[in-house]
């Protein structure tokens, strides 16, 4: 269902070292994190919040979309990395980010870093083909499963998230999610408010996911 984030790799005390020297930005919800097609390609270390990674397909509306989500602790626009990928991430949540050009992790030379790095392209990766899987499940069972992917992936106490991104991360007009939500919050598993979303406890998500079967 979800990615357990006890097994993320440690952090070497070398990596912890240079990310404490890069500049940190704070951006609010849904602002643009890592654009797509810059001229300056831009790597981001995640502290705080969420993001939502989206490659804009070269055909057809942004619905059709691959959408990944990044957690705390990880790296996004990593596919700066190699040329001639469309991808844009933005704040699912208020963020806090170390910011670093391509160019300047490439010109480090140390290893520890380069592997680091590594190792968060295949986390993200884990995010981005369970959207594949998700979309053979039944619309309730895939909302549970990303409401779940998005509580573990964060130690915010609460997140609050619009209707239209969880819509895009689970891979529906959001017209679909609003019977599902509200038996939802009936369940006290989420409060809907005006233009968005709030989750709270991780273990009651996961228990109504597992009794979704």
């Amino acid at each position: 269902m979800s990615v357990d984030r006890t097994s993320d790799p440690p952090r070497p005390s070398p990596v912890l070292a240079w990310l404490q020297s890069l500049p940190r930005k704070e951006y609010e919800s849904d602002a643009l994190v890592v654009a797509h097609g810059s001229d300056a390609p831009m790597l981001g270390y995640l502290e705080d919040g969420l993001v939502k990674g989206v490659v804009r397909p070269r055909h057809g509306s942004i619905r059709q979309a691959t959408v990944s989500i990044v957690g705390e602790g990880h790296w996004l626009g990593l596919e700066c990395l190699s040329d001639g990928y469309n991808l844009e991430y933005r704040a699912l949540t208020e963020c806090r980010l170390r910011l670093v050009p391509r160019d300047l992790l490439l010109a480090a030379g140390n290893d520890a870093i380069l592997r680091a790095v590594a190792l968060d392209a295949s986390w993200v990766l884990s995010r981005t083909i369970h959207l594949t899987y998700i979309g053979r499940l039944g619309l309730e069972r895939r909302v549970l499963s990303r409401l779940c992917d998005l509580r573990e992936a964060t130690r915010l106490p609460e997140i609050r998230i619009t209707h239209e991104d969880l819509a895009s991360l689970v891979g529906v007009h959001r017209n679909r999610l609003g019977e599902a939500l509200r038996r939802f919050q009936e369940q006290g598993l989420l409060e809907c408010g005006y233009g968005e979303i709030l989750l709270g406890d991780l273990d009651a998500l996961q228990k109504a996911y597992e009794a979704s079967d």
